[in-house]
């Protein structure tokens, strides 16, 4: 009778530590054990990490800078040859890593736990899901609805490679033509899609804490075509490109979730489109306004008259009058800085049809 095949264990990534405190290399080491990598060292010299990479098998690396007064750069330069990613906890400055090391994360002590474990994270080794349990905190919300509706596996995958972030007005977050760098899921804000040709530009679409900033990764399209720019102040999360990009392949329901909301935001960019085409002013205005305010969960709005004509691409005396027709009309209330919303289904109605509560509706 034959033995029955037993399948082969899977081979957890092997995680190599060079540090060369004692206890902080302890406490790293239960950190990757923890986080469901194996250990190989640690080791506190140039040479003992060296020696390492000729022993074992190494997939990652963990690296200090300093290790006795010598650099750990001859260690990344043999794990870049073998194409191993790395990332630096150090006390150093940045600015002693040379170049060609300057693509690895760089994380400074103290570093806290969460921190840590994004960086093992974002080196994308783990193709096991992991289990919800071990991230209690992931069954909260996290202020983003995308972020929210992911299956718990999914959620569980990408949101402990999430960096949180503040986002200052006016901030960009992506310009027209450069490559892609990060994503950002807002969890507090609006950002605003520019469309640019040459000295005219117009906002195209928003974004809130309903979807996310930086398609071009999700849609395997490594240089962006237009620009994102912050226009109300607030919070996201957020993940570099090449962190996300292998996350991708790992979870095709996650990349099917993400490529879904993209398909939600090209369907409400051609509303607006529609909008921009055929709709008066006056409608244009009440339509903006209802797409802010859906955004930032709120009535009032601080913005000033120049900058909605921007946005619209119209003058601003058309958005003065505008205003002031809708004020006038009780839908609203508008001061030089600031626009209230009084009335919402007044609001809609002056909008002629052409709101669609895209925000809302997730």
């Amino acid at each position: 009778m034959e033995r029955p095949v037993r399948p082969l264990p899977v081979r957890k990534p092997n995680i190599l530590v060079v540090e060369d405190n004692f206890l902080l290399a302890a406490e790293v080491c239960d950190i990757v054990l923890n986080s469901g990598y194996e250990v190989v060292g640690p080791v506190a010299r140039l040479e003992g990490g060296l020696a390492l990479l000729g022993e074992k098998p190494v997939d990652g690396a963990i690296l200090d800078v300093d290790l006795g007064g010598r650099r750990s750069f001859q260690i990344c330069e043999e794990l870049e040859r073998r194409r191993v990613p790395f990332f630096f906890l150090t006390g150093d400055e940045r600015s002693v890593i040379p170049p060609a090391f300057c693509r690895a994360r760089v994380l400074f002590k103290p570093a806290q736990v969460p921190e840590i474990g994004a960086a093992l994270c974002g080196l994308g080794l783990l193709a096991e899901k992991r289990p919800v349990a071990a991230t209690p905190e992931l069954r909260e919300s996290v202020g983003n609805r995308l972020l929210d509706s992911l299956d718990p596996d999914d959620r569980a995958l990408l949101v402990p490679c999430l960096e949180p972030v503040q986002l200052a007005k006016g901030q960009i977050l992506q310009a027209p033509g450069e490559t892609a760098s990060h994503v950002w899921f807002l969890v507090q804000g609006v950002a605003a899609v520019v469309a640019e040709a040459g000295e005219s530009r117009a906002d195209v679409a928003m974004i809130g804490p309903e979807g996310l900033a930086g398609l071009a990764t999700v849609l395997d399209s490594g240089i962006t075509t237009h620009g994102i720019v912050v226009r109300f102040h607030g919070r996201a999360l957020r993940i570099p490109m090449r962190t996300l990009t292998p996350l991708l392949v790992q979870s095709r329901r996650l990349h099917g979730r993400l490529l879904r909301y993209a398909n939600d935001f090209m369907t409400e960019l051609a509303f607006n489109t529609l909008t921009a085409a055929k709709a008066s002013v006056r409608a244009r205005v009440a339509h903006w306004l209802l797409m802010t305010a859906d955004r930032l969960d709120g009535d009032e709005i601080e913005i000033t008259h120049e900058m909605l004509a921007g946005a619209l691409a119209v003058r601003r005396a058309g958005v003065t009058v505008s205003l002031h027709w809708l004020e006038g009309a009780h839908a609203l209330r508008s001061d030089r800085r600031r626009i209230q919303i009084l009335d919402r289904k007044l609001l809609e109605a002056e909008a002629g049809g052409f709101y669609r509560s895209f925000a809302r509706a997730w």
